[in-house]
């Protein structure tokens, strides 16, 4: 926007709001500086020689005569010349806006005070036909299914024509976006979080239009943006027991994991995972933790991590442990934020997480870890026996708390092997 039309911007605006006031000398004013800046000569003379001279000017009379128009309904001018303001009121409008004295029933061979009076009802006509956007709008629903009317109003050649001064291709634009993303968040599908924001994106950035150039049409607008933004939160609502979303532990029953760890090897680097389960049945958006743990036992990737968007389920929290001096067990606290789908503010956990250390009188180093055995099982004392043909055919295998299968030698040599999940009991030798 160059300054000549940044300048013509700020004076439709003093116009509009010194409207809204009921300020009309102010209102004379700002039209008057309008009028001539856009005729492109000094402010010299009355509303009606601002009406002269721009309607001599070579370009911005259609412009210029809508304002004009919107100026007379308002009551705006007082000017005593009334028949050379009427003349040139009438001279400018037929001139630059032929079709819209046509539409509001001016006939072109009655007298000029007669086609006066017809046009002083052309803005009132223009803003009938907005009246959708005025319209108060009981749900989401309503208002989703009110689009075509409104874009219907807004489309209208003639709302387009009179209009122009005022941003109605913002406003269509603000409201047919709108609209179309608030149809999306009806449907509640994947996209759900993305079209609550788009949705709310287009309310502020329509909020910003209407404050940084109010107007009869942008007050219309806010109407509408403030009654979308309501019908919303209701929706919002309604909804909110199908969005919710908490996380828990996986493991509830005990604060200690069910698989243990080497921590008795110094130096030892690990990664954890936490079980955690969101609870639904909504999902838990922009989910991010953080581990963090005091015993000098151990050090611990402290940096928060980020997950987002989590499903109703489990899901593991994973965090790299370096093991600094042998210990029995660690306690260490993981943070874990999130916030339901439709919801600003977040939400905030912190569960308490103890880490055991494996059995220090199995050389864990000597049992091979394989991929868990293909052939027909039986079960033992803590022993899985695999039979077939195959290599692992008579020997017997055991499995740790992780689904790893432990290979313990062939069946005529082997010796009674401590069960893997750590409870102490040993493995009996098989018949």
């Amino acid at each position: 926007m160059n300054e000549s039309s940044s300048l013509l911007e700020d004076h439709l605006t003093a116009f509009e709001v010194a409207i809204a006031a009921q300020d009309f000398d102010g209102a004379r004013l700002a039209l008057r500086r309008y009028l001539f800046s856009t005729a492109d000569v000094p402010v010299e003379g009355s509303t009606a020689d601002a009406v002269i001279a721009v309607s001599q000017a070579p370009a911005g009379r259609d412009l210029a005569a809508a304002v004009v128009l919107r100026a007379l309904e308002a009551g705006v001018f007082s000017d005593g010349r009334q028949d050379a303001l009427a003349r040139s009121v009438v001279s400018l409008c037929e001139a630059a806006l032929p079709k819209l004295c046509q539409f509001v029933g001016v006939q072109p061979k009655t007298q000029n005070y007669e086609k006066l009076e017809q046009l002083r009802g052309a803005h009132s006509s223009i803003t009938k036909i907005l009246e959708p956007l005025g319209t108060p709008y009981a749900s989401l629903n309503t208002l989703v299914g009110a689009k075509g009317r409104l874009t219907g109003a807004l489309q209208h050649s003639q709302v387009r024509t009179y209009c122009r001064p005022w941003h109605v291709g913002e406003v269509a634009e603000v409201i047919d976006h709108l609209t179309s993303s608030l149809a999306r968040v009806l449907q509640m599908d994947a996209g759900f979080e993305s079209d609550l924001e788009a949705s709310r994106q287009e309310i502020a950035r329509g909020a910003e239009l209407a404050d940084r150039r109010p107007s009869f049409l942008t007050s219309a607008l806010r109407g509408l943006l403030e009654n979308a933004e309501q019908a919303l939160n209701v929706f919002l609502g309604a909804m909110k027991g199908r969005l919710a979303a908490r996380v828990v532990r996986a493991e509830r029953e005990s604060l200690a994991l069910q698989k243990r760890y080497p921590l008795h090897e110094a130096e030892r680097e690990l990664r954890v995972v936490i079980p955690f389960r969101n609870e639904g049945p909504g999902p838990a958006m922009d989910v991010v933790y953080r581990v963090s743990c005091s015993d000098p036992s151990v050090l611990v990737d402290d940096q928060e991590q980020i997950l987002g968007e989590i499903a109703p389920g489990e899901f593991g929290a994973a965090v790299d442990v370096i093991v600094a001096t042998s210990c029995d067990a660690i306690d260490f606290d993981v943070e874990v934020r999130w916030r339901e789908a439709g919801e600003v503010k977040g939400k905030e956990e912190i569960f308490g997480v103890r880490m055991l250390a494996q059995r220090s009188d199995v050389d864990w180093s000597k049992l091979e870890v394989l991929e868990p055995v293909q052939h027909r099982t039986g079960r033992g004392a803590g022993l899985l026996w695999a039979q077939g043909t195959g290599g692992d055919a008579g020997r017997a295998v055991s499995s740790t708390s992780d689904g790893a299968i432990l290979r313990h030698g062939p069946e005529e040599s082997r010796q009674d092997v401590p069960r893997a999940d750590g409870n102490g009991r040993g493995a009996r030798r098989g018949p």
